[in-house]
Formats: structure tokens, C-alpha cells, sequence
């Protein structure tokens, strides 16, 4: 069973508020892996060919997992992750990292497949959230995901340069996103995570802050 997400944002990010600071320097001045503006649709293809590594997310649901007389788990949505790290061979093949299993978008559990070998000098990369026909109905399940990818990528001193999402969800992933403390409003003192939201095709591109508590 999980923790509360807040509590593991609030432990996670005080132990990581410094190094992602630094690591905000670093991507700032990278050429971010993301299309111009009024670009086509990037596929996952190509936004592996302009990144270091790639983190890709994908929700299903599981409308008969664990359905049994008086079942209150039932549905369920599993978020994917796999990981291709694109240094390490032409083309990156996908590695299965993580699974995250939700119910009405609280999390429930998770099963970890594989140790990331993501080096921390490999700062070009992104998450790539995958459009799929039940990512709309989950978007509060792949934002809690995102978040917990994003913590797990601070602690090894990894920092994604950009979160790219499908349009169509944008506006509502954002809101999620402030659900788990990550505003727009950039902190004005003391240590602060970012997340940069850019749609698919990028029509949005902005950065969500969340406040690191003392």
C-alpha cells in the first residue's frame, strides 16, 4: 500500500530541493526535446531521437482486475512506465521500469521490474506521457505517477527537462498537477521542484512550481 503522495513529496523534495536547483541550471541551457511551436505531433520515435533518455508513461484500465462480490477496488488503472536510455544503443530498446495500480485515481499500489541506469550526467531527457483511449478518464493517475517519477529521478541526481503530454489533456493535467502542490505561481523564497508541462503538439509550454516546506 502506498504512502500519501503528500508526505512522500514533502520527504522526497527536502532531500532533493538543492540538487534540483542545480539541476535547473543545467537544463535551462539545453535544447530542450520538444517541437517548436505550431510543430506536427511528435512521436515517441522522435522524441527519443532528440533526447538522452525517455521515461514513457501509458494508462489502461483493467475493468475485470480484481472484480469479485463486494469488491471496492474494482476498476482499476494501470500506469506503465518503461524507460529507453538512447546513449546506449541506436535504436533505444524499451526497458520495463515500473507499474503503478489505481482506483478512482488514488494509488493502491506498485511493482518495480528494474533498476534505472539513467546517469546523472545525462540531463537531456524527458517523460512522455503516451495518448491512449483511457488516458482521459486517468489523468489524475498520471499525474500522481509523474510526480513519483519525478522524485525517483531527483534521487539519482536526474532531472527530466520537459514533461510532454497530449494536448487534449493539458488543461486538466495541469490541475491535477495542483492537486500535488505543483501551481504556476513560481515560489518568490526558499527552495522550489519544477515541472515543465508542454503539450503534444506544443500549443502550451509552461512550468509548474511546488514549494519545498522547511
Amino acid at each position: 500500500m502506498f504512502a500519501e503522495v503528500s508526505n512522500l513529496c514533502s520527504g522526497g523534495f527536502k532531500r532533493i530541493a538543492v540538487q534540483s536547483a542545480l539541476l535547473w541550471v543545467s537544463v535551462t541551457f539545453l535544447q530542450l526535446p520538444v517541437a517548436a511551436v505550431g510543430q506536427l505531433y511528435l512521436t515517441e520515435d522522435e522524441v527519443a531521437e532528440r533526447s538522452d533518455w525517455v521515461m514513457v508513461v501509458e494508462a489502461m484500465r483493467l475493468p475485470n482486475y480484481l472484480r469479485y462480490p463486494g469488491s471496492k477496488l474494482c476498476p482499476i488503472t494501470q500506469v506503465r512506465v518503461s524507460y529507453l536510455n538512447c546513449l546506449d544503443k541506436i535504436p533505444a530498446r524499451p526497458v520495463l521500469y515500473e507499474d503503478f495500480w489505481y482506483h478512482d485515481g488514488q494509488p493502491i499500489g506498485c511493482r518495480r521490474y528494474s533498476l534505472m541506469t539513467i546517469k546523472p550526467i545525462d540531463r537531456r531527457g524527458t517523460i512522455f506521457v503516451k495518448p491512449g483511449k483511457d488516458m482521459s478518464a486517468n489523468t489524475a493517475a498520471v499525474a500522481n505517477a509523474i510526480v513519483r517519477l519525478t522524485v525517483d529521478l531527483n534521487v539519482h541526481d536526474v532531472s527530466a527537462a520537459a514533461v510532454i503530454v497530449p494536448e487534449e489533456l493539458h488543461r486538466q493535467l495541469v490541475s491535477d498537477f495542483g492537486g500535488f502542490g505543483f501551481l504556476k505561481r513560481a515560489v518568490q523564497a526558499g527552495a522550489q521542484v519544477s515541472i515543465r508541462l508542454v503539450s503534444n503538439p506544443r500549443v502550451f509550454d509552461e512550468y509548474l512550481y511546488y514549494k519545498v516546506s522547511n
